[in-house]
């Protein structure tokens, strides 16, 4: 072949070659997209899912209560974006609803002439401490007279000119209470015990005549001066993230959730580490020492109980399921012949039948939900695409989730929630907003790896958002979580409750967790449990039941007047004169037993014309502890009650 031919041949060759280069390169494509496409099958690609969320609420009450409580929702949401900073003045809402039951929530623009001649005791958080001088002169005529005592978080202005002391050492870093005036003991070392996030206001002068209640490293935050016949107390240090940050629990200061392990915990957010075990609900007792022994020292204030018929306190079963479904509900089965009842949470996957969960519903026993967050170590993974083909992946929703175990509930609601494992956000308030968008009313899965109050409470309390704004939900912390082997036991907790805490005690217990022979103790001290509970008169019930019994508490009516009453030959009475709408049977009204140095006397119906004559009829009451103030208990009828409670 000659050169030439040869040339030819080469370039005929290579013409050929790329006349079949298109056809050979979409092929290999075609084969490369059946490889992926096969491996995305069994492997597929994880797409993000939103978390729902649902703003804050700025909460009013204009109901019938002892108790004004000032906040300016502008000034909250417009203090700095750090936890450190933050504005927690709508604490005091869950304060006084926790202590007192109803309250009235007013704002600067709402505050009215009626609200303060109503108002036994008015509360300027520090949101709405600094107020115009015209109303600085209608709240001192009041005091003088003693019509009202005001309460002021550390006040500005012309409030802090009049009735503070000078603050002219500025904002001090808090290490703890160093002194508490006449709190009984133990309660009084516990309080001095607290572990603290807060400042506080330094002043080089204390007011003249003031009386110091309560101390910062030495330096009087909370004190009382007498103004005429009335009284001002000025609280001087940040309440309100004082117990937010020991409930709630405490962020970074972008309100960021670092963890300890691979991702966030509810544990990951106790203030402090000697919480954990802690058998003292540190929250609780400083708010109740706030409470009844610094208002009630110069205002008493009666208050509904926080148990129904007059309980010590009560336990609350959480029993959390992921894998039995319908096999879940044997526990309900067992506590219903005890006059228990409970919750049973369950994942969207566990298997739980519509017809299970309503014989769950006829044993007493509330049905909620196991939330198994989305990208968060829990997370199930649902496969997507076109028909057979599925080459993405995303996590479960909470919408999905929600909606599957709701299909099997007897309710269109569920109004308990929980996260799977625990697993949390990396932001603080995440998942408590998206909760809120299924209207979940009480969330359980605030616990640590130990026994006892790590978050300073057993009672539900509301949970705030980020803004420092309130969200409609309330989050019932876990005392006894499932498998801790440190802190506290039941039977120790139950006694300090009765002996002055009065708690919740929730008990997260799986009903798969006493399957195999090693949890045969467990087993046996649940059943034991219901007869200490009996034993130490605390009930047992599932999260909603105490929810609508304390939900009645904030909805119910107490107004009072302290009357002096002079008769012949009788020494000089005190009459704390009440009127209680009671929402539902079995609540109670608690009331002091002493007041301005004088005993309890009697209790008694107020007086109703029969005929001609008065007739009154008095009360048998029960004497009980309250962090070591002697407190008494007085039944009340549904309805409206008036009662006279004479001290002699």
């Amino acid at each position: 072949m000659t050169r030439l031919e040869r040339r030819s041949s080469t370039m005929e060759s290579r013409r050929k070659s790329r006349g079949f280069l298109p056809h050979r390169i979409t092929l290999w494509v075609g084969v490369c997209c059946i490889i992926a496409i096969g491996l995305l099958d069994n492997r597929p690609v994880d797409v993000d899912v939103d978390i729902p969320s649902a703003d804050p609420v700025e909460l009013t009450r204009d109901s019938e209560s002892d108790v004004v409580i000032v906040l300016d929702y502008q000034a909250i949401k417009s203090s700095p974006d750090k936890f450190s900073k933050k504005d927690f003045s709508a604490a005091w809402i869950n304060l006084f609803e926790q202590e007192i039951g109803p309250v009235t929530i007013a704002t600067p623009g709402s505050l009215s002439q009626k609200m303060l001649d109503k108002a036994q005791v008015l509360v300027l958080t520090s949101s709405a401490s600094d107020v115009p001088e015209s109303l600085v002169k209608r709240l001192r005529e009041r005091v003088l007279d003693n019509r009202m005592l005001l309460v002021q978080e550390r006040p500005k202005g012309e409030l802090r000119d009049r009735f503070g002391a000078n603050a002219k050492v500025g904002s001090q870093g808090a290490d703890g209470f160093t002194f508490a005036r006449d709190l009984p003991e133990p309660f009084n070392r516990q309080l001095l015990a607290t572990p603290l996030s807060t400042e506080y206001l330094g002043s080089t002068t204390a007011r003249e005549r003031s009386e110091t209640l309560l101390s910062i490293d030495g330096a009087p935050v909370i004190y009382a001066e007498k103004i005429g016949k009335g009284t001002i107390i000025t609280i001087d240090f940040d309440l309100g993230e004082a117990l937010v940050s020991l409930q709630q629990g405490k962020p970074s200061d972008d309100f960021s959730v670092h963890p300890k392990g691979e991702w966030p915990k509810t544990s990951d957010l106790v203030l402090n580490e000697t919480l954990n075990g802690s058998d003292v609900p540190f929250a609780d007792l400083l708010e109740r020492f706030i409470v009844h022994g610094v208002v009630g020292r110069y205002r008493p204030l009666p208050a509904f109980w926080l148990f129904p018929n007059g309980a010590d306190g009560a336990v609350i079963p959480i029993h959390p399921d992921d894998a039995l479904g319908d096999k879940a509900t044997w526990m309900l089965r067992h506590e219903v012949t005890h006059k228990a009842t409970s919750t049973l949470l369950t994942t969207f996957d566990a298997g739980m039948t519509a017809s299970e969960a309503a014989v769950a519903n006829r044993l007493g026993g509330e049905l909620g939900l196991i939330w198994r967050v989305e990208n968060s170590p829990s997370a199930r993974l649902e496969s997507f695409g076109v028909g057979a083909l599925q080459p993405f992946a995303r996590a479960a929703s909470l919408e999905n989730q929600f909606q599957a175990v709701v299909e099997t509930s007897p309710s269109e609601a569920l109004f308990t929630g929980m996260t799977h494992e625990r697993w949390w956000s990396d932001d603080w308030s995440a998942p408590f907003r998206a909760l809120v968008t299924k209207r979940v009313r009480t969330d359980v899965s605030y616990a640590s790896e130990s026994r006892g109050y790590s978050f300073g409470t057993g009672l539900p309390y509301l949970a705030l958002d980020n803004s420092g704004l309130p969200l409609s939900i309330r989050e019932q912390p876990v005392i006894l979580p499932e498998r801790a082997t440190t802190g506290p036991e039941l039977e120790e907790l139950l006694e300090k409750s009765r002996g002055g805490h009065h708690q919740a005690i929730g008990w997260s217990l799986s009903p798969s967790s006493f399957s195999s022979l090693p949890e045969m103790q467990r087993f046996d001290a649940w059943v034991d449990s219901f007869e200490a509970a009996k034993r130490h008169n605390h009930s047992i019930m599932s999260v909603r039941r105490l929810d609508v019994f304390l939900r009645s508490r904030r909805a119910g009516v107490i107004t009072s007047q302290i009357v002096i009453e002079n008769q012949p030959d009788q020494p000089e009475s005190r009459i704390l004169r009440i009127t209680a709408e009671a929402k539902r049977r079995g609540m109670h009204l608690m009331v002091p037993k002493n007041i301005f140095n004088k005993p309890l006397y009697k209790v008694r119906r107020a007086a109703n014309r029969v005929g001609d004559e008065l007739v009154s009829g008095e009360i048998e009451v029960r004497d009980v502890s309250y962090v070591g103030y002697p407190m008494a208990l007085i039944p009340l009828d549904s309805g409206f009650n008036s009662i006279d409670v004479v001290y002699r």
